[in-house]
């Protein structure tokens, strides 16, 4: 194809030259590479700080000079891999890889065009089997994106093994259909988790599933996964783990992945960790198996029967002390940087639980609150409870300052508006409820019509709450007015069509004369 024909795009330090229709490429994305170059420049220096393994032939210097590998398994027109080697500090070298030809022929082309020949080597191959040909320790990579058009559990198997001690693998998912429960039998298949079908959480949820999935292939080969910051964004989900090995640790992961019993009437919930890790009378670590349920057979508010979902990851969802590193990164970066960098900025809070106290920082829009998201699964949507006991939904700094005043931990979910984290019963927040409800009394016919309203408000207060308004409880972004949560960055905007190259297909993409069933499943990665 002639330079005449190819559209230039520019995107951070990165120019590439773009044939319409033949490589995939999705402008909305940007927002993810710029919040992935600054995640992998703050990964950097923490990586730098884990102690390596010696050798014989090694020195303190080679060590120090050893350039950050990188696989970009699913690369497309290279812009992911171009802009790592241009806008993060070295030394670096990347593998740019496609399982199309079409697309590697861009991806050589726009490496040349961006002068970056001896960064970034192109690479035509299967995704799976370049990762399954770098296990050994001397050819892992230090970072593995994978970025697929829909899900990426084809080739997560693979990737928890080719990357390094320490490493980070960045992973994309946009089958949100299926992973926030709206296809909970193609998420068995995909992710080995039942999600819970119409959960307000369903976005939290979608992310501790794939976190699940990669613990349990990462657990096969005695390996665990240390999350560094999860983001639901958008149309997608985008994860950032380390990977180490230790079969203790591994052993110890049963303790952070387990059960929700969720109640459809009142949407109550539960959760229940498969293991347990203790210690010993001798202080030795001790994993054991768990008791329960931690539920009755019907819901205590409403006497609905459960539904159970899972398993999926309940620990941390977030390391505090690199999203602290990470915010401090992107305070100190411009537009010049992230051309999204006034939407990294855009909310500007949050929460600090610990004590109560309240903290400004600059984090990215829409991620920025999980900072100081309270390190508890799952989350309850206000609106979503009041409209189950037919009450209006009251001010949100009615609820912060209700649980303010009875000194009950809680943190905003950066998934949702009107989320509320708690670290205990579904009690407590039933309690502020019906308090309201007392104050604010729903319509008694349509209470009479609703059996499972009348049982949830039949139950008695157990602590009355007091909606005083403390300004101190409500979260800062609330009071400066900033826009927390995601506006429609574009007209029609959302996941793109799947890339259709005139070379071979890539893995997940269906050959000519495909039937109509195969054609049909196709669509949950849409």
């Amino acid at each position: 194809m002639s330079a005449t024909t190819e559209a230039k795009i520019a995107e951070g330090k990165a120019e590439i030259l773009f044939p319409d229709g033949k490589v995939f490429y999705n402008n909305v994305q940007q927002f993810n590479r710029d919040m992935s170059v600054s995640a992998i420049t703050t990964w950097k220096d923490i990586y730098a700080s884990l102690p390596k393994k010696s050798t014989s032939s090694s020195s303190a210097s080679s060590t120090t000079t050893k350039p950050i590998r990188i696989l970009e398994a699913l690369s497309a027109t290279g812009l992911r891999s171009i802009r790592y080697a241009k806008e993060i500090p070295g030394p670096i070298h990347i593998i740019a890889n496609d399982f199309d030809s079409v697309a590697v022929e861009q991806i050589k082309n726009n490496v040349k065009h961006n002068n970056v020949e001896d960064l970034i080597t192109p690479s035509c191959g299967d995704a799976n089997l370049v990762m399954y040909q770098a296990t050994s320790t001397k050819t892992k990579f230090d970072v593995v994106d994978l970025d697929p058009y829909g899900s990426a559990s084809p080739f997560i198997d693979a990737a928890v093994q080719c990357v390094a001690e320490g490493g980070l693998l960045c992973v994309t998912c946009t089958d949100m259909a299926v992973l926030a429960g709206g296809q909970y039998d193609a998420a068995w298949g995909k992710y080995g988790t039942m999600p819970i079908p119409n959960a307000p959480y369903c976005h939290e949820m979608a992310l501790r599933t794939l976190l699940n999935c990669i613990s349990a292939s990462a657990g096969r080969y005695k390996r665990h996964i240390v999350p560094l910051a999860c983001c639901s964004i958008d149309f997608y989900v985008r994860v950032f783990v380390q990977v180490f090995t230790s079969p203790l640790e591994t052993k110890k992961s049963s303790s952070q992945v387990g059960m929700v019993y969720h109640c459809p009437g009142c949407k109550s919930f539960y959760t229940q960790p498969l293991g347990k890790s203790t210690e010993s009378k001798k202080g030795n670590p001790k994993i054991t198996i768990n008791s329960g349920p931690p539920v009755n057979e019907k819901c205590e508010n409403c006497d609905s029967r459960f539904h159970i979902g899972g398993p999926m990851w309940l620990g941390p969802l977030h390391n505090k002390e690199f999203v602290s590193k990470w915010l401090e990164h992107i305070k100190n970066s411009n537009t010049d940087k992230y051309g999204t960098h006034a939407r990294m900025l855009g909310m500007v809070t949050v929460i600090s639980e610990v004590g109560n106290e309240y903290k400004i920082i600059y984090f990215l829009q829409r991620v920025q609150l999980f900072l100081k998201e309270l390190d508890v699964p799952l989350f309850y949507d206000i609106s979503t409870l009041c409209s189950v006991i037919h009450v209006v939904v009251p001010p949100f700094i009615k609820i912060s300052s209700a649980l303010y005043s009875q000194k009950i931990p809680f943190s905003i979910s950066h998934t949702s508006p009107y989320s509320v984290k708690i670290d205990g019963p579904p009690t407590l927040i039933w309690d502020i409820l019906r308090s309201w409800a007392k104050l604010n009394p729903p319509n008694k016919d349509r209470i009479a019509k609703d059996a499972k309203a009348a049982a949830v408000l039949s139950k008695a207060v157990q602590v009355e709450a007091d909606f005083q308004e403390i300004k101190e409880s409500e979260p800062q972004s609330r009071k400066i007015k900033l826009v927390r949560f995601q506006e429609n960055p574009e007209k029609d905007w959302g996941p793109k069509a799947r890339a259709t190259g005139g070379g071979r297909k890539r893995v997940g993409d269906k050959a000519e004369g495909e039937s109509k069933k195969e054609k049909l499943d196709d669509k949950e990665d849409e």
